[in-house]
């Protein structure tokens, strides 16, 4: 599997509207919540560390 940029995007855009689905059914609600901000932070670190390796590969080039 290719991890760049644009597949992780994609793929926590497929969490997000998955958990936001499970939350408006109201089905663990609370689960779904605290999953959803565990989701959310660990995307943000992903995605910060990608931007990070980006740059770094910018300036070695």
């Amino acid at each position: 599997m290719d991890l760049d940029l644009r597949t992780v995007l994609r793929w926590l855009v497929y969490g997000v509207i998955a958990l936001i689905g499970l939350s408006l059914l109201g089905v663990l609600v609370n689960v779904a919540s605290s999953l959803l901000w565990l989701l959310l932070k660990g995307g943000l670190v992903v995605l910060v560390v990608l931007f990070l390796l980006q740059i770094l590969d910018g300036f070695l080039e």
